[in-house]
C-alpha cells in the first residue's frame, strides 16, 4: 500500500487492505458519513491528524462501517458523499481549521466489489509534529449510539497512532513520544545538512564582482 500522499492507491490496494478484516498503524477505517456532518468530519480529522504524525504517513478510508460486534463491512459510499468529499479546496480548509501546521494530504475515489470508496492519503509532516488546533464536541445523539456530549478532538493535543493498538488518540506513552521527537530530530538534522552543503558550496563559488572586475582589467 502506499506509505505516504504522494503514493498513489490502485483498487487491487484498496482491496488487500480492506479484506485484511481489521485497522493497521497505517490504516484507519470510517463509515460513509458526509464531510458536511460535523461529527464525520471530526472523526476523520483526529485520523488525519494521527495519520501525519506517522512515519510514513497513512490513509483514511470512507466507506467502511464497523457492526454490533466490531467486525468491519464494506459498504462504500453514494455518489451523494462521494461528491462532498471530493471537492479538495473545501476539504483543506476543513482539515486547516484542526490542524497546526497545515497537513498534506490527497483524496482518491477508489473501488472494490463494485462499490466506490473514498481515500485519503496522508503524507507525514514535513518539519515538526502537527497539533490540533481547537476542539470539537460532537452533540448527543442517541440514535448514532451516542447518549451524550463526545470530545472528539482537543484543542493543543498531538494526536498518533499507537504501536499497541491501531487508533487515532492523544501521545499518552513514553513510546509514542520517542518516535515522534526521533522522526523530528532526523528531519531536523537533514535540513541542517542541506544548509550546510548550500553554505559550502556558495563559499566555493566564485565571488561575481571579483569576476567582473578580472574582466575589466583584462579589457
Amino acid at each position: 500500500m502506499p506509505t505516504n500522499a504522494r503514493s498513489r492507491m490502485t483498487d487491487r490496494d484498496l482491496a488487500e487492505i480492506i479484506e485484511l478484516g481489521h485497522e493497521t498503524q497505517r490504516v484507519e477505517f470510517k463509515g460513509p458519513g458526509r464531510r458536511d456532518d460535523g461529527h464525520t468530519m471530526a472523526v476523520v480529522t483526529r485520523a488525519v491528524l494521527a495519520m501525519t504524525n506517522l512515519r510514513g504517513g497513512g490513509v483514511v478510508v470512507i466507506g467502511v462501517a464497523e457492526r454490533a460486534d466490531k467486525s468491519l463491512e464494506a459498504v462504500g459510499v453514494s455518489l451523494d458523499i462521494e461528491a462532498t468529499w471530493t471537492n479538495f479546496d473545501a476539504v483543506c480548509d476543513q482539515f486547516g481549521r484542526y490542524a497546526d501546521p497545515s497537513v498534506v494530504f490527497e483524496i482518491e475515489v477508489r473501488e472494490y466489489s463494485g462499490k466506490r470508496f473514498v481515500v485519503i492519503n496522508v503524507q507525514e509532516f514535513a518539519e515538526v509534529p502537527i497539533l490540533c488546533r481547537q476542539n470539537y464536541q460532537s452533540a448527543a445523539d442517541p440514535a448514532r449510539g451516542r447518549p451524550a456530549q463526545v470530545e472528539v478532538l482537543r484543542g493543543g493535543a498531538c494526536y498518533v497512532r499507537s504501536k499497541r493498538k491501531p487508533e487515532s488518540a492523544v501521545v499518552r506513552t513514553s513510546e509514542d513520544m520517542r518516535d515522534l521527537i526521533g522522526l523530528a530530530v532526523e528531519k531536523a538534522i537533514a535540513r541542517q545538512a542541506t544548509l550546510d552543503r548550500i553554505r559550502l558550496a556558495a563559499a566555493a563559488a566564485p565571488d561575481p564582482r571579483a569576476h567582473y572586475d578580472a574582466e575589466q582589467e583584462r579589457m
